[in-house]
């Protein structure tokens, strides 16, 4: 029955965010024949008060009467809230279809990394400003350290998530992936967050979650002109998903496109750029292309067996 009423709440949301000012007829009309609507029952308006403010209260998704409009809209928020919104609603349209008779097998999702176990208790300690308490090894390390961090924020990349923070009293914010940690705990320790982080203005000029210039250093990788070179067989998938918000196409040909951006050269910038093979070149920062280079040598080396 719980998953009945969330259906309805998403089916709801869905419905006025894309019919912005939509009035309270056209709803009830969009009911009747929705394939939730199993009796057959109207939607009354005491029972639409009740889901527009049980969805307010449980996803925190404000939906108000507009007098211009005479109808009503969804409140427009943060972008990534929004994104968060519409990856929840694609997510409970998955869950119902899968569940379809006959859509066995028919539907798969990219696994996630391990540690979305560990989201709520970073939430919670989020929501009530406590510092975490955990233990953390990196991939290449053979013992688990003991830190406490103030949990700043939560970021995804590529699969997987990251706490992002600083060690209790300290100023240095780093990403600690969820799947590289054990036994998260909120502790009693208050932090503050300074008013002038942003974690969007964190992470504006990198791609990916990489920002110094090593695990152990405090260095940040400054942000830097780059132009890529992107031959035709991959531009369509630069210009469908930018790979950063800075991203320019400066000039276009037949077989390529050049694209600018101003943004940190760090190693998530560098391995995203191995996976386009040879269909994308640097042509600047120099530095970026000779270190692009070397990688494409010792690929040369290892497949002729020429480099440990």
């Amino acid at each position: 029955m719980a998953f009945n009423y969330l259906d309805r709440y998403y089916w709801l949301v869905e419905l006025i965010r894309t019919h912005k000012g939509i009035t309270l007829k056209e709803i009830q009309r969009a009911w009747d024949i929705c394939y939730l609507n199993d009796d057959h029952r109207p939607l009354a308006r005491r029972t639409f008060i009740k889901q527009k403010d049980s969805i307010e209260s449980m996803l925190h998704i404000s939906i108000k009467y507009d007098k211009a409009e005479r109808g009503y809209s969804i409140e427009d928020g943060d972008y990534d809230i929004e994104r968060m919104i519409d990856m929840m609603l694609s997510s409970a349209s998955l869950i119902k279809f899968a569940k379809h008779p006959g859509m066995a097998g028919r539907i798969q999702i990219q696994e996630e990394s391990n540690g979305l176990q560990h989201i709520n208790t970073i939430v919670e300690a989020m929501k009530f400003s406590k510092c975490i308490e955990l233990k953390f090894k990196q991939f290449y390390e053979t013992d688990f350290r003991e830190l406490t961090i103030e949990p700043y924020g939560l970021k995804q990349f590529e699969r997987r998530w990251y706490l992002v923070g600083p060690e209790a009293g300290g100023k240095t914010v780093r990403a600690y992936s969820l799947d590289k940690m054990e036994k998260p705990r909120m502790s009693e320790r208050p932090f503050v967050i300074p008013e002038d982080f942003s974690l969007n203005a964190f992470f504006n000029d990198y791609f990916g979650i990489v920002v110094y210039e090593s695990e152990e250093s405090d260095v940040i990788v400054p942000p830097t002109e780059i132009l890529l070179k992107v031959w035709k067989r991959e531009r369509p998938y630069f210009n469908t998903l930018p790979l950063h918000h800075t991203q320019t196409c400066i000039e276009e040909h037949e077989d390529y496109s050049i694209y600018h951006y101003f943004m940190a050269p760090t190693w998530d910038l560098e391995r995203r750029l191995l996976e386009c093979n040879d269909h994308v070149e640097v042509l600047e920062p120099q530095e970026l292309r000779d270190m692009m280079a070397e990688h494409a040598q010792n690929m040369v080396d290892m497949y002729n067996g020429k480099w440990d």
